[in-house]
């Protein structure tokens, strides 16, 4: 049984068919946009109606048949679609809200010992974020604290920034970071023990450079 209805504008309305214990019904508004569909085939055969055509013929059954199937995998891929969208929506969320990759890194050599080199890598707005020294795997989080004026009320300011060491989710020391004209300094002092260590940049190192010295 075939039984199609239509607008009072002569757009398709509904489309009904059912043969063989299966149904197939599809609706669509006045402008011919689809409302809803339903289908039931105890045999897993179905096939669909243009919306725009008003005579069936079951010589074309084969054809509809693979057109309906190429109409239902494109409906299923719009729905996976839609699915991975809203994942990688998620994931770009996530890179751009989670940690992010130094901008550019300093190399720095303690005055004492050649031998102690670290780098601290800056963001984009000149922050430090990361920490590694020579011979280390991993590298550590810097966390900013504060930026005082050790000259208040001089001539010219000059600007200390303090940033927390993050180790295992714990505070493992305080670097106190400082620049006088083209030197940069970096003061260490490990919380274990209150031990200071001095660092000066390396300026035979590739600093200001979007890779890592080491």
């Amino acid at each position: 049984v075939i039984l199609n209805t239509f607008h009072k504008n002569g757009k398709m309305d509904c489309i009904h068919e059912s043969s063989g214990g299966g149904a197939l019904s599809y609706c669509f508004d006045e402008k011919g946009e689809k409302l809803f569909s339903y289908d039931y085939d105890p045999e897993n055969t179905k096939f669909i109606l243009s919306k725009n055509i008003r005579d069936f013929y079951l010589r074309d059954s084969e054809k509809i048949l693979n057109e309906i199937k190429t109409l239902s995998s494109s409906e299923y891929n719009d729905e996976e679609k839609m699915e991975i969208n809203v994942a990688e929506k998620e994931i770009i969320l996530n890179k751009e809200t989670g940690p992010k990759s130094p901008n550019y890194y300093i190399c720095y050599s303690e005055n004492n010992n050649e031998n102690l080199q670290l780098w601290i890598g800056f963001d984009e707005k000149a922050k430090a974020s990361k920490v590694k020294y020579k011979g280390m795997n991993l590298d550590m989080d810097l966390v900013f604290v504060k930026e005082v004026d050790e000259n208040e009320g001089g001539p010219y300011p000059v600007l200390a920034e303090y940033y927390n060491e993050i180790y295992e989710e714990k505070v493992n020391g305080v670097y106190k970071l400082t620049k006088s004209g083209n030197w940069y300094y970096a003061e260490y002092t490990r919380k274990s023990d209150s031990k200071v260590f001095n660092f000066t940049i390396d300026i035979e190192a590739n600093n200001f450079s979007d890779s890592p010295c080491f």
